[in-house]
């Protein structure tokens, strides 16, 4: 269609659009957009809320995750002593962490030790201990279904349940816990729950920090979990021409457990109406202005599209980014000249992918290649290369970041240079690549490395772990490798191949060197192949941890 064309439509359809424009966006778009940014608004206000109750429960957990991995908790779950509630399970302690239901179960949910507090937020010094026996054992009755579930659990879900369940028309935000030693290596003993009661002074102290009064009303005495909390719906209700009422409740079985509600002014609809207001003024401007405005589409329909496109040219050009595009589209000569100019891009745009991708690729062999380089192509385990980078990550690492331990094992295939002579070099290969697999197979967890060290040595990098869990380690591949029963009738301590190991674990110090626990390691492997072979030696030089010194496996 031709500009011309164009024109005198403009000016036929002007008076019917602009008649019917302005009813349809007032009452299609305009009031309700103003009342959908307002509802969502009032839901964004509630799920603030939501999210302090959220922070709250997740706060109980943290603090329940060190008690309940203590060594001290789980020694008292197995054994209860007046040493341990003395030093640790008072009120101020609780106080100071916020936690006012404290309760310790056996391995059968039963009572060991527990305790209620009543304390102000205010002034943490003033404590009250509320316990009530009667209140305990409700408790727990509330808590069973959520007990039997993390009962349930595998060793590979997260062991914690979480959320709030409701005694006496209270909420109470809590987690549960079972009890391990630090190390997490031996049995579960009990469970440990932790809990805080969200009562008025809480809720007005939450409302004070969100600058939004809210209330919590609660309908029944289930709990929820935090995967419960995704089951809700919203309900609004206009309480005045001024106030929105919003409601956020919590279903269980399609029952409402608990709800949270709050007001929200209604100052979107009240402006959105004052808007509407000035438009009918504005409208009546209109016919006033009429041929301004056929000047001014003109301007609009001809000249600016022309103008836009010009500057999007000379932006592009500028820019030199080709993913970009004109955006005038019209079917008149100008929409045409845009077109053309969008085909010009799009194929210096296919170029361009062309040579990225021919980057990417290159990028990708480079990683390929790099790897290559850090891995032992026999045993596909690391290669020293490999190792030396490792062990000087975990070095700083444990220096600087964390003072954690850090132990190696450094392990010996026993006679092998006789395994090789009489059984054949393919037949070693084939011995390597099996006691690499069963070194790989104890090792885990991905911080860990089994690297190549030479020859038939290998050594094991084991990241926080003490000697004395690298020793239960090593005594698993020992007695893997055993079980494997890899004929060698010219080993001198067995049949069968068998290893020697050293172990070496360590504190870093700023006074000590990465080379000095290697050093240790082949120090405990050279005594253990002195001593008999076949056998696992614990270097007590720069030790840090009780791990035994000399074991005979």
């Amino acid at each position: 269609m031709t500009i011309y064309k164009k024109i005198v439509l403009i000016l036929i359809n002007m008076v019917a659009i602009l008649l019917v424009a302005f009813l349809l966006i007032q009452k299609l778009i305009i009031f309700p957009t103003f009342q959908s940014l307002e509802h969502q608004f009032a839901k964004g206000d509630i799920d603030r809320v939501e999210e302090v109750i959220f922070k709250t429960i997740n706060l109980v957990d943290r603090q329940l995750y060190d008690w309940s991995s203590w060594d001290d908790t789980y020694n008292f779950i197995d054994n209860v002593n007046n040493k341990y509630i003395e030093a640790n399970l008072n009120a101020t302690t609780f106080s100071n962490l916020q936690i006012n239901v404290v309760y310790f179960l056996d391995i059968e949910f039963k009572p060991i030790w527990t305790r209620t507090f009543k304390f102000d937020l205010e002034d943490i010094k003033q404590v009250e201990n509320t316990t009530n026996e009667e209140n305990t054992v409700q408790s727990i009755s509330l808590l069973q279904n959520e007990l039997e579930k993390l009962k349930s659990f595998s060793s590979d879900e997260p062991q914690v349940i979480k959320g709030m369940f409701f005694q006496h028309g209270m909420p109470v935000a809590f987690s549960i816990r079972p009890v391990f030693d630090s190390e997490e290596l031996g049995t579960k003993k009990g469970y440990m729950i932790f809990g805080r009661t969200l009562d008025q002074f809480t809720i007005e102290k939450f409302s004070s920090q969100l600058h939004k009064k809210f209330n919590i009303q609660v309908m029944t005495k289930n709990s929820l979990s935090m995967s419960d909390f995704s089951n809700n719906e919203y309900r609004l209700e206009s309480v005045n021409a001024d106030v929105l009422k919003i409601y956020k409740s919590y279903l269980f079985d399609d029952n409402t457990v608990f709800s949270i509600s709050t007001m929200y002014p209604k100052v979107i609809t009240q402006s959105g109406r004052r808007s509407l207001e000035y438009a009918l003024l504005s409208s009546l401007a209109i016919g006033v202005f009429m041929i301004l405005i056929i000047a001014v589409l003109l301007k609009q329909r001809v000249f600016l599209p022309l103008s836009n496109l010009a500057k999007q040219m000379q932006d592009i050009s500028k820019s030199k980014n080709y993913k970009l595009r004109a955006t005038v589209s019209s079917e008149d000569e100008i929409g045409i000249l845009s077109k053309e100019f969008n085909n010009m891009l799009t194929m210096i745009e296919k170029n361009n992918n062309e040579l990225h991708d021919a980057n990417d690729q290159i990028t990708k062999t480079n990683a390929t290649l790099e790897k290559l380089t850090l891995t032992d192509t026999l045993t596909q385990v690391a290669n020293r290369l490999g190792l030396e980078r490792k062990l000087k990550v975990d070095w700083e690492a444990a220096l600087y970041r964390e003072q954690r331990p850090l132990s190696i094992i450094m392990i010996d295939i026993d006679n092998f240079k006789l395994f090789n002579d009489h059984y054949g070099h393919p037949r070693g290969d084939m011995c390597l690549q099996q006691v690499a697999k069963i070194f790989s197979n104890n090792t885990q967890r991905p911080r860990d490395m089994v690297a190549r060290y030479g020859g038939d040595e290998f050594i094991l990098v084991l990241p926080e772990i003490n000697t004395k869990a690298a020793l239960h380690i090593a005594q698993r591949i020992q007695n893997d490798i055993a079980k494997c029963e890899i004929e060698h009738k010219y080993n001198d301590v067995s049949a069968f191949v068998t290893i020697s190991i050293g172990i070496a674990g360590v504190t870093p110090s700023a006074t000590m060197s990465v080379d000095s626990i290697i050093h240790n390691a082949d120090k405990a492997l050279y005594t253990a192949k002195r001593n008999g072979r076949n056998r696992i030696e614990v270097s007590d030089e720069l030790v840090n941890d009780e791990a035994d010194t000399d074991t005979d496996c």
